[in-house]
């Protein structure tokens, strides 16, 4: 999964964040830097942050995220890749 979703993630632009345990593995697929999730509070990331790509488990996505604030880009097993940007409508 995690593999799979960083090398998709190393060919787009933007910042690839990782939500997860697999900030090493996901720097080397991605063929670029990643920066690893410390808080866990994805409401407080969709206020606060316009621009990124972002890894991680379909089910914290569900029920606290609207579908409408990002982009879903790939998906594998129990991960998924989304884009929030600018043009995602807001919180």
């Amino acid at each position: 999964d995690e593999a799979i979703l960083s090398k998709e993630a190393g060919k787009l632009s933007g910042k690839i964040l990782l939500d997860g345990d697999f900030d090493p593995a996901g720097t080397f697929y991605a063929g670029r830097p990643v920066i690893k999730l410390y808080n866990n509070d994805l409401k407080y990331l969709f206020a606060h942050d316009n621009d990124f790509l972002l890894i991680t488990n379909t089910w914290r996505l569900n029920n606290v995220i609207d579908p409408k604030n990002y982009e879903i880009l790939g998906h594998d097993r129990d991960k998924v890749l989304i884009r929030k940007s600018p043009h995602n409508k807001p919180l």
